[in-house]
């Protein structure tokens, strides 16, 4: 089995986890610039530098599962929606950077339409007690506005390995 790498784009951060032989090996959050959030080659280049320092000892991934921003129409939908294609953008192109092969999925194939605390409570339960103390360690060191994300792009790298039920 080869490596695989996550990536949850989102608003100013990228999260990412790498599993090698289906276990979690490192995950992060890459904080992007606000001025940066915009320029697209510039986010990606911040990204791959981020990724790149934890990742040295880490062969090429062979996959890159990336999610796909979903837009919804109406009333409840926040600002320029057409962000998230930005979004998208560039975790497909910090996908393909960083792997062999890209898969882009969308929320519902990976977490289904469970409840985002049944969700989370299933992220952590798919984890080994190695992989599990080393993801709190991660989790607790994030501010909380991005805890969250770090549990998607885990989330995100467990269902592709088959290991979230």
């Amino acid at each position: 089995m080869s490596n695989i790498i996550a990536i949850d784009p989102g608003r100013r951060k990228l999260a990412w986890a790498v599993f090698a032989e289906k276990e979690l090996l490192v995950c992060n959050v890459e904080h992007l610039d606000k001025k940066e959030q915009f320029d697209l080659n510039r986010t990606i280049l911040q990204f791959l530098g981020g990724v790149a320092t934890n990742l040295k000892d880490v062969d090429v991934c062979e996959t890159a599962i990336v999610e796909r921003m979903k837009i919804y129409p109406g009333k409840g939908s926040k600002g320029d929606q057409n962000f998230l294609l930005d979004l998208q953008a560039i975790g497909a192109a910090c996908g393909s950077k960083l792997a062999k092969d890209l898969k882009m999925v969308l929320p519902m194939e990976w977490k289904k339409n469970w409840p985002k605390a049944v969700c989370n409570a299933r992220v952590r339960k798919a984890l080994n007690d190695e992989e599990r103390e080393y993801f709190e360690k991660q989790f607790e060191s994030l501010n909380k506005e991005y805890q969250q994300d770090l549990l998607d792009a885990v989330g995100i790298g467990l269902s592709h390995l088959g290991r979230l039920f």
